[in-house]
């Protein structure tokens, strides 16, 4: 990491304590994928008609999230990444409607859409289903694509890939054969848009050259723990929950948002949710916010182990694990208020979907 990558970094500034602080409240949550396991039972997949109304729910979510935002990411892409990044702001090119709530709060649910579309392969379900099931995984693409980003195709493969390394044990050889081959059709097309849209944000020429590389690669997967430490050392502007909590904040009224709005170049770069969550308060919010989301998921991860949910609780529990983490080595993408409104509802299925009297 270098001044070509960080030009506006201080090298020299650099806290080795911060670095070893960064390392020690990220580790745990890293730690915690090593206890989750494949389904190696059939008892490990949902059924019954309340499944059966959650799939058509999730199906005609996923149509009309895809129907609803690929035309804006049509005009975002043909516009050029750069433009479009220039500014974060969603009335660039979504308008602000409860049509667009909905649109771009489906999509957040992809690694669910994974999961069940593994299980209406393994129950041998009718191909519209599982087609609309893998719509719902692409249309996180399609959303990150409004933005022109890359985020999606790489978010949406490791669920697929993750979905894959759960219900492994389940499929037969012939759909693990079936399913490499599209994993390697579909790896190569993400690979190619990753690089098309790195190559137009980055490089000086129409093609990935060595500046693309290093900004947009190596960058946007090595810049964090400097954009941490450029966070802790210079930021004197605090949200009071504002620009993470911003739906649980407003509706309890708690704080008021920051008149000085700090607009230095860390603040829009990648720095996971550590960043997001020290802008808050400062030391005391990363604190108490990383360990509370690190006992909730470290607690649901044990009633998992001990078959305390059944198995929708568990894919419910698992995509908002799975996002938050993976989503959240890079910033913390929960923060606004669909993301708010996720974990919510999240947190709402898997406390339903824990094992009582009534089977789901």
């Amino acid at each position: 990491m270098d001044k070509d990558v960080l030009p506006t970094h201080n090298f020299e500034e650099d806290s080795i304590f911060l670095f070893i602080l960064y390392t020690a409240l990220l580790a745990p949550f890293l730690i915690m994928t090593l206890y989750l396991k494949p389904f190696r039972f059939i008892e490990a997949l949902p059924r019954g008609e309340i499944f059966n109304i959650i799939i058509a729910f999730l199906a005609v979510g996923a149509l009309f999230s895809i129907i609803y935002l690929t035309p804006y990411a049509i005009a975002s892409l043909s516009i050029s990444a750069s433009e479009v990044r220039r500014s974060l702001s969603e009335t660039i090119v979504l308008p602000q409607s409860i049509l667009t709530t909905i649109a771009v709060g489906f999509p957040t649910f992809y690694f669910a859409y994974a999961f069940i579309f593994y299980v209406t392969i393994i129950q041998k379900r009718g191909i519209i289903i599982k087609i609309l099931m893998l719509l719902g995984v692409l249309s996180f693409v399609v959303n990150v694509f409004t933005f022109a980003g890359r985020d999606g195709v790489l978010f949406s493969s490791f669920a697929l890939v993750l979905g894959y390394f759960f219900f492994e044990p389940l499929l037969k050889v012939s759909t693990k054969k079936t399913l490499k081959k599209i994993f390697i059709l579909s790896i190569s097309f993400a690979l190619f848009l990753i690089i098309g849209i790195t190559a137009e944000r980055f490089s000086n020429s129409e093609t990935l050259d060595m500046r693309g590389l290093k900004v947009g690669i190596v960058g946007y997967l090595g810049m964090q723990p400097y954009i941490f430490n450029d966070w802790v050392n210079y930021n004197d502007v605090f949200n009071h929950g504002h620009s993470s909590f911003k739906m649980i904040v407003d509706f309890f009224g708690i704080g008021n948002a920051p008149v000085k709005v700090n607009n230095q170049p860390y603040t829009w770069m990648f720095g996971t949710f550590l960043t997001s969550f020290y802008a808050i308060s400062g030391f005391s919010s990363l604190l108490l916010v990383t360990f509370g989301f690190w006992f909730y998921f470290k607690s649901r991860i044990k009633l998992i182990r001990q078959n305390r949910y059944y198995p929708l609780g568990v894919y419910f529990f698992l995509g908002f694990f799975f996002h938050f983490v993976i989503s959240g080595m890079f910033y913390f993408r929960l923060g606004n208020s669909g993301g708010n409104l996720f974990m919510l509802l999240s947190i709402l299925a898997v406390f339903l979907f824990r094992k009582r009297k009534i089977k789901f």
